[in-house]
């Protein structure tokens, strides 16, 4: 499903703030063997910023069949903002980059961002699937945790921060990717 399950599950655990995040893997009969049912405030995968999604990931017949909001959404009777997949809002970024000889390439990426939800203890980046992370760390030099699956499971980075931030909290970290041109091809 190329989302990483386990670092989303992990944020959970890490938050002091409850979580609600719900998987229900469905066997389907005619129409699909694989159903996923998903609850997640953060928003529900492809269907963010819904936060409620029925889908299937079978062969050729893959889609979302239903996604919508909670209840207490439409209940309000007027448009009102989503704030589901707002994680943090990026402040500041400072991108370094470098390619050698060889074509291997190694990039610096200080990103300093504000928290969007209390209790972020672990923070999703989107990042291009070939470029593989080396280290991160935080303003100060110490050096945090952070998962990474294969590019072809899921590349996106999961950053755990030291402690849980309130909403509204300033953090800043510094990671180093490395592409080599094997890579690349």
């Amino acid at each position: 499903m190329r989302d990483n399950l386990h670092a989303r599950i992990l944020h959970d655990v890490l938050s002091p703030s409850p979580g609600g995040l719900f998987h229900a893997y469905i066997t389907g009969g005619k129409y699909s063997n694989k159903l996923v049912y998903m609850i997640d405030p953060q928003g529900a995968g492809a269907a963010a910023p819904e936060e409620v999604q029925l889908f299937s990931w079978a062969a050729n017949k893959e889609g979302i069949f239903s996604a919508h909001h909670y209840s207490s959404f439409y209940a309000k009777k007027q448009r009102s903002p989503t704030i589901a997949g707002a994680w943090m809002n990026i402040e500041h970024q400072k991108l370094t980059t470098e390619i050698d000889q060889g074509g291997e390439l190694t990039g610096l990426a200080d990103t300093t961002f504000v928290a969007a939800l209390d209790g972020l203890s672990a923070v999703p980046l989107s990042l291009f699937p070939t470029l593989r992370v080396a280290a991160v760390s935080d303003e100060a030099g110490a050096a945090l945790s952070f998962v990474q699956e294969s590019k072809d499971e899921d590349a996106d980075l999961w950053v755990v921060l030291p402690r849980p931030l309130a909403k509204g909290e300033r953090f800043t970290i510094r990671s180093t990717s490395v592409r080599s041109r094997r890579a690349i091809a």
